[in-house]
């Protein structure tokens, strides 16, 4: 519901007259999507968040197969012809990989990542390898646990087992191992290790922290939140991209046991919003206001949400310090 009334303050800071999506509305919805979300009860953020992006896509996408199939058939009911030039047919890489992954729609252009499996090399040699597959999800996970752990290593100072990973953040380490492109240890070799290649990055990059207990302690949180860098370079954790993609952190969803909150940065007002219910409160232009927050409430980070930085450097991109 948090993340609902989010984007209803967006549309109504635009000048966009449109009804305001309450928390009631929402959880309706839900219910009417998928029966599992049961009025009256709690659910978890992540569950409703693909929820959401699927039945928005499903729409969306049966839509446009409509619209293409009237496009298809001139005013006397007959097919049309399609002939393409060499011009014609010189479409984007993005284009292709669409052409590639069936019904696309603009939720899964924006929310959604193209990703190929990659399996290991078996080590029986009698054994047939496994065929790379092909396929689209929404969120990439990674357990919080592990990223604490890597915080705490870096703050012993622990090496990675390679030097070129030595600088690597924490958070990157934990992104890397969940691709399979971490550093290769000791006595391993590379083949013997499943990848995650990235065919299409998405416009909205989605983390999850998966967590193993709904009452984090405060220093839990607190590692966690010093684990989360604000920019990413997706190039440098899956393999399949040709060029740099930066993305930066724009919100995020945090909890305590049932209770969902979310946090968002607004272009408009400078600053990071607080979004409880139907509450809305400034938090402050910096991200160590949130972390802060979050603390003191006891609020573990569940969703973070990374938007693409389009054709700038993360050194364009500053936000001011309050």
């Amino acid at each position: 519901s948090a993340a609902a009334s989010a984007a209803a303050s967006s549309a109504a800071s635009a000048g966009l007259a449109r009804p305001q999506a309450t928390a009631s509305a929402l959880k309706e919805a839900l219910y009417r999507l998928d029966s599992n979300f049961k009025l009256g009860e709690m659910h978890d953020a992540t569950e409703a968040h693909e929820a959401l992006l699927e039945a928005l896509h499903r729409a969306v996408a049966s839509r446009q197969q409509s619209e293409r199939g009237a496009e298809a058939v001139d005013a006397n009911g007959h097919a049309r012809s399609s002939s393409t030039s060499g011009s014609e047919t010189a479409i984007s890489s993005v284009g292709a990989l669409d052409d590639a992954f069936s019904d696309h729609s603009f939720v899964k252009r924006i929310f959604s990542m193209a990703i190929r499996m990659v399996y290991p090399r078996p080590t029986n040699p009698k054994e047939e390898a496994s065929e790379p597959f092909n396929f689209d999800q929404w969120t990439q996970y990674i357990t919080a646990s592990e990223l604490r752990e890597a915080v705490r290593d870096a703050k012993r100072g622990a090496r990675p087992p390679s030097t070129s990973a030595s600088a690597a953040p924490p958070l990157l380490q934990v992104l890397r191992k969940a691709a399979g492109t971490g550093p290769v240890a000791d006595g391993e070799a590379a083949s013997m290790r499943g990848k995650l290649r990235m065919l299409r990055a998405p416009h909205v990059f989605t983390l999850g922290l998966a967590s193993d207990t709904a009452h984090a302690s405060k220093e839990d949180i607190a590692e966690s939140l010093d684990g989360i860098t604000e920019r990413l370079n997706l190039r440098t954790v899956y393999e399949g991209l040709d060029e740099d993609v930066w993305c930066q952190l724009q919100a995020l969803t945090a909890f305590y046991e049932s209770h969902y909150v979310c946090f968002c940065y607004s272009q408009a007002a400078g600053q990071w919003i607080h979004y409880d219910d139907d509450t809305r409160r400034l938090v402050g232009r910096d991200f160590n206001f949130v972390k802060g927050k979050c603390i003191a409430g006891r609020l573990h980070p569940q969703l973070l949400f990374y938007e693409r930085i389009a054709g700038a450097p993360p050194s364009a991109i500053v936000r001011p310090s309050s």
